[in-house]
């Protein structure tokens, strides 16, 4: 199955989210992460790092990324 390249729709879309963003989780080939921010995403790099409750940091390579569940409020 072929995944998202770097211009795919999850990286195009971190591209434009704010760091900071609240966030509920992201699903990474297939597994649900639960995380509470967005950090940054490097668009050199195609990697996304994302905030968990717990305080740690996950990294992702964007192409990976299956789903982003975010609040607009």
């Amino acid at each position: 199955m072929a995944r998202n390249s770097s211009n795919g729709p999850i990286c195009r879309f971190l591209s434009t989210l704010n760091p900071t963003s609240t966030l509920e989780y992201i699903v990474v080939q297939g597994e649900q992460q639960d995380v509470s921010s967005f950090v940054q995403f490097n668009e050199d790099t195609n990697l996304a790092s994302f905030l968990t409750p717990g305080g740690d940091i996950i990294v992702a390579d964007c192409s990976l990324i299956d789903a982003i569940n975010y609040t607009t409020a």
